[in-house]
């Protein structure tokens, strides 16, 4: 496991990963210091654990909005596929 220092709202964090996901780990970490000035704008007052909260939770909600979307044209895609078959297959 390779070490990576990331920095989420003008913290450090260690973090343990793959050599090979260090880029992606980076991104992703950058993803959420993005998410958390956005809200440390829109709520001045919050604490920081509560707002990387908030910051997580709004990647994760993206994330799973876009896999949703993405399995749904897989699944338009198979059937378009299988019709098609039909028609060229006896």
């Amino acid at each position: 496991m390779a070490r990576l220092e990331v920095t989420v709202g003008n913290r450090p964090y260690q973090i343990s990963c793959a050599a090979e996901d260090m880029d992606r780990v980076r991104a992703l970490a950058a993803e959420i210091d993005r998410q958390l000035a956005a809200f440390q704008q829109e709520n001045p007052g919050a604490g920081q654990s509560q707002l990387i909260l908030m910051a997580a939770l709004t990647v994760l909600d993206e994330a799973r909005a876009a896999a949703d979307a993405a399995t749904e044209q897989l699944v338009a895609f198979e059937a378009r596929v299988a019709a098609l078959q039909a028609k060229v297959l006896p």
